[in-house]
């Protein structure tokens, strides 16, 4: 799968084959939010590798605009894959939705570790610079970083006394697991598509074969 400035993705059918007409409208839309979040994703990602590629900043640039611009980006794509799981997690938790989508729910919500704790702390910046955590507890540990980068990745300090520091690796790489993950949950529905036809899925060469869909 090639990603871009968009995630590839695609909702297959005008709608889902379910006994529930409400709940498949329901889980139409959480998908289609789902998509959007990595489109987003892959969009941010796009913009965050041309500031990357612009080089470091120049020395009239006083305000550092350009690395400015890449952490802004870095954090839009943390951002918006954690819109994602969080889609993903609304759609494990549901009883209407069959247990082999539940199960790739899953898979996309551990593709990456750090995530959600890295989302935590960048959304909170005001409990972290003071060492505090969730519940204004005091954090593990005294070094206390925000929006860090180590080459490509983003890092922060979080409340977890297991693992005080979450990264996120702000790439291609990140971005098509989780993408390859998503397109199998998307294909995990039977979907209907116009004369209420069932729709097939395209064979490719990127398609998955019965035992990597089983893991």
């Amino acid at each position: 799968m090639t990603v871009s400035d968009r995630s590839g993705l695609e909702i297959p059918g005008d709608w889902i084959a379910h006994e529930d007409r409400d709940k498949a409208f329901e889980i139409d839309m959480i998908l289609k939010e789902f998509v959007g979040a990595l489109d987003e994703a892959a969009l941010v990602l796009a913009l965050y590798n041309e500031a990357t590629a612009s080089g470091p900043p120049h020395p009239a640039d006083r305000r550092g605009s350009n690395q400015r611009l890449r952490r802004l980006y870095a954090k839009c794509f943390v951002y918006a894959l954690d819109e994602a799981t969080q889609l993903a997690l609304v759609l494990e938790k549901d009883p209407g939705v069959p247990e082999q989508a539940k199960q790739l729910c899953r898979r996309f919500n551990s593709s990456i570790p750090d995530l959600r704790d890295l989302r935590n702390s960048l959304h909170h910046t005001e409990d972290r610079i003071r060492g505090l955590g969730r519940d204004k507890t005091p954090l593990p540990t005294p070094l206390i970083i925000m929006r860090g980068f180590a080459e490509n990745r983003l890092c922060a300090t979080t409340d977890k006394e297991e693992r005080p520091y979450a990264e996120v690796e702000i790439s291609h790489a990140t971005l098509s697991v989780a993408c390859r993950i998503a397109e199998e949950l998307i294909w995990s529905f039977e979907w209907i598509g116009p004369g209420d036809q069932p729709v097939r899925r395209p064979v490719s060469d990127d398609s998955p074969n019965e035992e990597e869909r089983s893991k």
